[in-house]
């Protein structure tokens, strides 16, 4: 069996933690069995499994859809309640998009080899269908960020624990460590986002090796030729995905959680908002110059979870002039008419308008660590 993708490949030594360890990540999700998970089987009861593999606190932070409230607000979902549309009455996101703004927290994988029996070897695994394993993986590496360790495009390392803790937390717009300066995370984010919508658009197929795009910093981002673009985010249902709009609609799903994290306070500092409009982009209002992206790996946990209340949530869509909802319909409408890329990186190079690009990255104020609360003191290795 060839083993496919180095983004959805790892060796798993890992260690097992008993400990209590506070987390969050972004803005929450609620992962929910796809059509391939229900056909076969392997999905209930996932969330009472995630609990017994991770802490209580990783687990909860899959337990609320926000991202979901915020996508469905995108096409058009009103009302107080935007968690779960009701039919007929209320707008709703289509599902692919659904996928899509998961994946950027949950991003499936396959492991060549393990310590541990809950996690199978040569199988995808996602938070839905190995949820103990997943949960174990976590925080082993959540344990080892906290001891020092990089995770980079070195062979056979999760984009799981790469997007979280490592080189790739642009995929919930934060830096990588407080070496990255605000335009070198810019400069991420914003490949990213030409990627994500290069597929969306059908300029860059299913079929795309991620070495060979045409563009470079995503191409530096992986190792392993075999990787592709269907490896990469829909490996754990790619029939559900075979019809190419379901991936395009997948694809503006990353995108926009990415995008909605940058309006998330324990990710990214923002200015006020002052009336304007953006400089290059007429008709467009400016949602606040970016002062500074954090670090994940530097932050209180617990602060983190709070700046991602409900209550924070409600305020940011409601009380500002341009919200995270109303930048989503912004890139949406520019989807809808198939605008090229070059029109919608005008408007996302406002939306992530840098007041210094040399500004250092951090934890941010209000999410320094203060105490050992974050921190796991037991570690046991599995057999």
């Amino acid at each position: 069996m060839r083993r496919l993708m180095l983004l959805s490949v790892a060796v798993a030594g890992v260690f097992v933690f008993f400990a209590i360890a506070d987390t969050a990540v972004a803005w929450n999700i609620q992962p929910v069995p796809s059509t391939t998970d229900k056909k076969i089987g392997k999905f209930d009861p996932w969330f009472k499994k995630l609990k017994k593999g991770a802490t209580a606190d990783i687990a909860e932070h899959y337990a609320k859809p926000q991202h979901e409230d915020i996508a469905h607000r995108i096409f058009g979902c009103e009302g107080e309640d935007c968690r779960f549309p009701r039919p007929g009455i209320q707008k709703s996101a289509p599902a692919a998009v659904l996928a899509g703004v998961r994946w950027n927290d949950t991003p499936p994988f396959t492991l060549l080899k393990t310590r541990t029996p809950l996690c199978p070897v040569d199988k995808v695994i996602t938070i839905i269908n190995y949820p103990e394993c997943w949960g174990i993986l976590f925080k082993d590496a959540k344990k080892q960020a906290e001891s020092g360790r990089k995770y980079g495009n070195a062979p056979l390392t999760l984009v799981l624990y790469r997007s979280h803790f490592g080189d790739m937390q642009f995929l919930h717009s934060m830096a990588s460590s407080e070496q990255e300066r605000a335009g070198e995370t810019k400069q991420k984010i914003m490949a990213w986002a030409e990627f994500m919508y290069r597929i969306a658009l059908g300029e860059v197929t299913r079929g795309t090796s991620i070495k060979k795009t045409p563009i470079s910093d995503i191409n530096s981002l992986f190792t392993y030729r075999y990787d592709t673009v269907q490896t990469l985010l829909v490996s754990d249902a790619p029939r559900e995905y075979k019809d190419d709009e379901n991936l395009h609609l997948f694809a503006m799903g990353v995108l926009l959680h990415m995008i909605a994290d940058s309006f998330s306070n324990s990710h990214v500092e923002r200015g006020e908002q002052l009336g304007q409009n953006c400089r290059n982009v007429s008709g467009k209002r400016h949602p606040g110059w970016i002062r500074g992206f954090h670090v994940y790996n530097l932050q209180d946990s617990s602060a983190h979870s709070d700046a991602e209340s409900d209550y924070a949530l409600a305020y940011q869509i409601n009380y500002f002039e341009t919200s995270v909802v109303d930048v989503g319909q912004t890139i949406m409408e520019y989807y809808s008419r198939k605008a090229p890329w070059e029109e919608l990186k005008g408007y996302l190079d406002c939306v992530y308008d840098l007041a210094d690009p040399n500004a250092p990255a951090g934890p941010g104020s209000n999410y320094k660590k203060t105490d050992q609360r974050t921190i796991d003191p037991i570690v046991i290795p599995s057999s």
